[in-house]
């Protein structure tokens, strides 16, 4: 049976692109599945595919996977160390959906680490 998840990455431009979407994307390696691809990656697409008149200025990776776990893959995603942590997002679409579910990544990491500096 067909779950379709769809995926899209996104991390400040500080970061290390190369370094950390291989880091990511171990993920996927690790389950022998293709990884999220950057969109613009002129290996797969054409450069500047997408529309506008200018070229992105954005990490950003897409993909579609079955059966994804997305708990299981934001588990992995937060042991990565990002420069930028509160700028590393993630959307998600699954089968059934109608629209993208916006993710925070560490945004859970960051409000357990306010409450206990409140206390």
């Amino acid at each position: 049976m067909s779950v379709v998840t769809n995926c899209i990455f996104s991390f400040s431009v500080l970061e290390d692109e190369p370094e950390i979407a291989d880091q990511v994307n171990f993920y996927f390696y690790v389950f022998e599945c293709k990884p999220l691809i950057s969109c613009d990656n002129t290996w797969y697409v054409p450069n500047g595919w997408y529309g506008g008149s200018k070229m992105l200025e954005t990490p950003l990776y897409i993909g579609a996977f079955n059966c994804f776990d997305v708990d299981l893959f934001l588990e992995h995603v937060r042991k990565i160390e990002f420069r930028c942590p509160e700028d590393v997002q993630l959307m998600v679409q699954e089968q059934e959906e109608s629209r993208f579910t916006l993710i925070d990544v560490f945004e859970v990491e960051n409000d357990q680490k306010n409450q206990s500096e409140k206390e």
